[in-house]
């Protein structure tokens, strides 16, 4: 039993919230230049990006195909472990993560061999991008849940635009200027 708690405090020293330790994809910025007309008129960009991605052999799961599902005997499936630490108070309980499971309560009995549990793989993927007519220099545009995979969803892939000068217009505000 928790210290605090027989005594009548509701107190929690970590572990709080949610039971696992992971989280969402990693975000990927990436700078994508363009031309003065393409930004004006919008195009069709193709790009390259290295990043993370959904393991094909397991689907991401992190298991190996046909394994079993098992609870953590350390922490019996909660995912969180109490810890009992002395200190010059006295002894004082903190609830910690499991680091057997990594605070999922249960993993495959066999881990991906293409992975190697973690669910995803680094890849270098092409991807078409569309860029839409009348796009400025440094916006930045949003491709949702692009980025890096991740169990728990995949981030974002953020492109930097960097619009490239004309010799015969330029943009002044939203008015489009002939340079004669």
């Amino acid at each position: 039993n928790d210290i605090f708690k027989d005594m009548g405090f509701n107190i929690d020293f970590g572990g709080g919230g949610s039971s696992g330790s992971s989280s969402r994809g990693g975000d990927i910025l990436y700078k994508l230049r363009l031309t003065f007309m393409e930004a004006a008129k919008g195009t069709d960009k193709s790009i390259e990006i290295k990043h993370v991605s959904k393991c094909k052999h397991c689907n991401g799961s992190g298991g190996e195909p046909g394994s079993k599902i098992v609870k953590c005997s350390m922490c019996h499936g909660v995912g969180r472990v109490k810890r009992t630490v002395n200190t010059f108070f006295g002894a004082m309980q903190t609830v910690m993560v499991c680091n057997d499971c990594g605070g999922a309560g249960s993993f495959y009995e066999k881990k991906c061999k293409e992975c190697r549990g973690k669910g995803g793989v680094v890849t270098t993927e092409k991807i078409d991008v569309k860029i839409p007519e009348g796009v400025k220099n440094n916006m930045r545009l949003k491709l949702d849940g692009m980025g890096d995979f991740s169990k728990d969803g995949s981030g974002n892939i953020y492109l930097d635009l960097e619009v490239s000068k004309d010799k015969t217009f330029e943009l002044n505000g939203d008015d489009l200027l002939l340079t004669v």
